[in-house]
């Protein structure tokens, strides 16, 4: 149906007709996947306007959906509304507090440079999920904008032990190093 050809045109990189086609889907179904699916890819074909309304569609249908807040969320931040983007991040944290959740809630609150918070925040994340090397990248570079160097170093070490683990473990790792120092 509507979704799946939505979902090889996506894939295919035509995002304006596969957000059609989702929210065709949805509005015949009334899924909030399928909603959802249509408010991302409006917002990946920068229709940011429609992006939002499907957004707050899928939000109604479903307001324990932590997709729709996370994405909703993102979505806000890459706008730059980092207050609108704080609010539907930590009606996801309230649905499920996980270390991801609070990384979302603190970059938002960084955007809005309220440092101390954030960094507060990313100390909570990583306590929370303290093997994610993008936290620790993040705690130090906020702790480096609060300029707080001795913590910004400690948390540039953390991540160069984090990355240097998932390379041992893995064979690869993630390239994210310390780049605030």
């Amino acid at each position: 149906g509507w979704y799946k050809l939505g979902a090889v045109l996506f894939e295919l990189g035509e995002r304006k007709e596969a957000a059609d086609c989702f929210a065709t889907a949805g509005r015949m179904s009334g899924q909030v996947l399928h909603l959802l699916s249509a408010a991302h890819s409006y917002h990946k074909a920068e229709n940011h306007s429609r992006a939002f309304a499907l957004y707050g569609a899928a939000i109604r249908k479903d307001p324990t959906s932590l997709d729709t807040w996370n994405d909703y969320s993102f979505a806000l931040s890459q706008r730059q509304l980092y207050r609108e983007a704080e609010w539907a991040a930590r009606r996801s944290l309230a649905l499920k507090r996980t270390g991801d959740a609070l990384f979302m809630v603190a970059n938002n609150i960084m955007g809005q440079k309220r440092f101390d918070e954030a960094c507060n925040t990313y100390q909570e994340a990583h306590q929370e999920t303290p093997l994610s090397m993008d936290i620790a990248h993040n705690l130090g570079y906020c702790r480096h904008l609060n300029n707080d160097t001795k913590g910004a170093v400690e948390a540039a070490l953390a991540t160069c032990e984090l990355y240097v683990e998932a390379r041992g473990t893995t064979g690869e790792g993630k390239d994210q190093g310390p780049m605030y120092l």
